[in-house]
């Protein structure tokens, strides 16, 4: 299968957990759920929430409280139509939650924390996850959950390019900031890569004031798109999207490439395949 080559800006992210349907209380205004998965420990310090048309990878949507390495699921279900996905975080001190209770005031989403039994006591806290599906309707026009604007669902970096390279050798190009990335064009080019000219003009671009681009080239196969996951201790690229149900003749390489602002990245973090 020949791939068009692209730049542009990512998408979507999550974890697993059995489906459920949970509900609010009726006089609370009460929302229809469908649990995607439900951590209740997590961590973190902060809630932060997300509202997408697409399942989230709840790994690179944690990328904003640099938390990644959750338990996250590659095999996301597909996007329904006439629904949405939202992810949300919060703090329920010693508590880890068993459910959920969703309900809606104005412009405003609230998800309550249900169940679970208090530990006599916790180092840091718990900071739950929640992914849900919910009828798109229900949260037409939302503008807080929990009390916060919804941030970007695939974390702070933004993807600024995806170009497939053809069926190439990938397991020993490191990834790079944009700062050293002559090695890695070099590789590339050695191994006759599709669409060297895309990758030439993605690595020469500037980028504004307070913000890093980072290249990595990828194995995969039919996926669409990737993600940058952030944790304390490693920054890594994975594929994400496609068809899972296409057979590979063979592995197809991608070269993507990310832009995140200085801040999100932890000071430890490095870069990493792994």
């Amino acid at each position: 299968m020949r791939r068009i080559a692209t730049v542009a800006v990512a998408a979507v992210l999550l974890t697993t957990a059995c489906e459920s349907t949970t509900t609010g209380t009726p006089d609370q205004g009460a929302i229809t759920t469908t649990v995607l998965a439900l951590e209740g420990r997590g961590g973190g310090n902060k809630t932060i929430a997300t509202i997408s048309d697409s399942p989230v990878h709840v790994d690179a949507f944690a990328g904003w409280k640099a938390a990644a390495d959750t338990d996250a699921d590659d095999e996301l279900p597909g996007a329904q139509p006439d629904t949405s996905y939202v992810v949300v975080t919060g703090s329920t001190g010693c508590r880890s939650p068993e459910g959920i209770a969703v309900h809606r005031d104005g412009a405003d989403l609230t998800v309550d924390w249900v169940g679970g039994t208090e530990a006599p006591e916790c180092a840091a806290g718990f900071y739950p996850v929640a992914h849900f599906a919910v009828e798109s309707s229900a949260v037409a026009g939302v503008r807080r959950v929990n009390g916060v604007e919804p941030v970007a669902a695939d974390g702070p970096a933004t993807q600024s390019a995806f170009v497939p390279l053809g069926p190439i050798d990938t397991h020993d190009i490191l990834p790079v900031s944009f700062a050293d990335t002559e090695a890695m064009y070099q590789q590339l080019a050695a191994r006759d890569a599709e669409y060297l000219d895309l990758v030439r003009t993605v690595l020469d671009r500037t980028f504004p004031r307070g913000t890093q681009a980072y290249a990595f080239v990828l194995s995969g196969c039919t996926e669409e798109r990737s993600v940058l996951l952030i944790s304390e201790e490693k920054m890594t690229a994975k594929l994400v999207g496609g068809d899972k149900d296409t057979a590979c003749d063979a592995p197809m390489a991608f070269f993507v490439s990310f832009e995140l602002p200085d801040r999100f990245r932890p000071e430890n973090a490095v870069l990493t395949n792994d």
